[in-house]
């Protein structure tokens, strides 16, 4: 019987398995951990690749992977097209093949066990441990699922399947382009870009990622398609020659995060758990977060000379403190501008909050910053009672 099964090789289980190693390590414990993944080889999953520099914090020499370093953000709003600077880098866009390579070597260095090809077709909770079963069954006393947005974990231990409104439906292709690419990351808002969501623009190293996101059960792929060409026209404006060397379509969770994410000794972790922005899509940072978060209390878990199942909880507690109400509130302000966005458009004072807006997708600030930005603006009364209020809470 292994230790700790993780099901699943992105960045979300792999940041897991790294911190629980080192942790341990500082424990004095040493968990038999293995890392199962129906792909053979590391691969490249479809998305934006840029990870916030907070993840930097956590694996420091994640900096140094190949890569291009974004210092500023372009959004474009109707009559608004506005550049935000920021003073040092505020992340790096990665391809998802260079990050996992860099894990993989960190996995053989710490005698981390990785078995790819293997699809997990079960998982089921016994009284003393917890099976998977894929080309074998496997036995382990913890089981992690950070098998990503269309996971059997969650789907046969959480009951918690695929549903349309919690996910957002992306199409992006890689373009090559013969010129010279500026350290921006590009977001496009609006209906002309969009039906219920974003368009982006992301440099890498050697191509450009241009994609469309919406609400899954407002859209399809082939209305994507024609959105993305509008965008593509839009931008042979300024490129000499572009073509398209791949494209992909995708889920991405935007619920705002699962409730709960550990049922007795298994837990959810990743796009599993929904841990994904819903205001920006943006999930290899925190991804990265919750398995740091993860594999420090599993080290405490298996620190503990009679481990139990309480042990385990603190990580959906300090997950929810820390991160979960921020993406909740990115949820409910999503859907507010959804519903209300198009009202903006006769608000002289929007341009105002670009830069609040902007440092907000970023992760330099929060909703809640962003909401008291526009109403001291809009509503200088309700703002200020506002204030008063969140003061006499603190008091308190």
């Amino acid at each position: 019987m292994k230790d700790i099964i993780i099901i699943g090789a992105g960045p979300a289980g792999l940041a897991t398995a790294l911190s629980l190693m080192l942790h341990a390590k500082k424990n004095g414990v040493s968990p038999e951990i293995l890392i199962v993944d129906k792909n053979l080889s590391p691969w490249e999953k479809p998305c934006g690749g840029m990870i916030l520099r907070d993840a930097f914090r956590i694996f420091p020499s994640i900096s140094t992977l190949p890569g291009v370093e974004i210092s500023g953000i372009r959004i474009v709003y109707r009559s608004i097209d506005n550049v935000i600077w920021y003073s040092e880098p505020i992340g790096k866009n990665i391809g998802r093949k260079t990050l996992l390579k860099f894990f993989f070597k960190h996995l053989d260095k710490l005698g981390i066990d990785l078995e790819l090809g293997f699809l997990v077709r079960s998982v089921s909770a016994e009284k003393d441990h917890v099976s998977i079963l894929g080309k074998r069954r496997i036995r382990a006393k913890v089981v992690v699922g950070a098998d990503g947005a269309a996971s059997i974990t969650r789907r046969i231990i959480f009951r918690k399947g695929i549903k349309l409104r919690d996910f957002g439906l992306a199409y992006q292709v890689w373009v090559k382009s013969s010129n010279s690419l500026e350290p921006i990351n590009e977001f496009y808002y609006g209906r002309e870009y969009s039906p219920a969501g974003y368009a982006w623009v992301f440099p890498h190293v050697d191509h450009l990622r241009i994609g469309i996101g919406a609400l899954a059960d407002r859209v399809n792929t082939s209305s994507l398609r024609i959105y993305l060409k509008k965008l593509l026209k839009l931008k042979r404006r300024k490129f000499n020659e572009i073509k398209i060397i791949r494209e992909d379509s995708f889920l991405v969770p935007l619920s705002g995060g699962l409730k709960p994410i550990v049922h007795g000794r298994i837990l959810l972790v990743g796009d599993a758990a929904h841990q994904v922005s819903p205001l920006s899509g943006a999930g290899i940072h925190l991804a990265i977060k919750a398995g740091a978060l993860v594999g420090k209390v599993l080290a405490d878990y298996f620190s503990n000379e009679k481990p139990r199942e309480n042990i385990l909880i603190k990580y959906e507690k300090v997950w929810n403190s820390m991160y979960g109400r921020k993406l909740r509130l990115e949820k409910i302000l999503v859907d507010f501008l959804l519903m209300h966005g198009s009202k903006f458009g006769k608000n002289k004072i929007r341009g105002d909050l670009i830069k609040a807006f902007a440092d907000v997708l970023v992760g330099q600030k929060d909703v809640k910053y962003l909401v008291m930005k526009y109403l001291r603006l809009s509503s200088p009364a309700l703002y200020t009672l506002l204030k008063h209020f969140s003061s006499q809470d603190r008091d308190k």
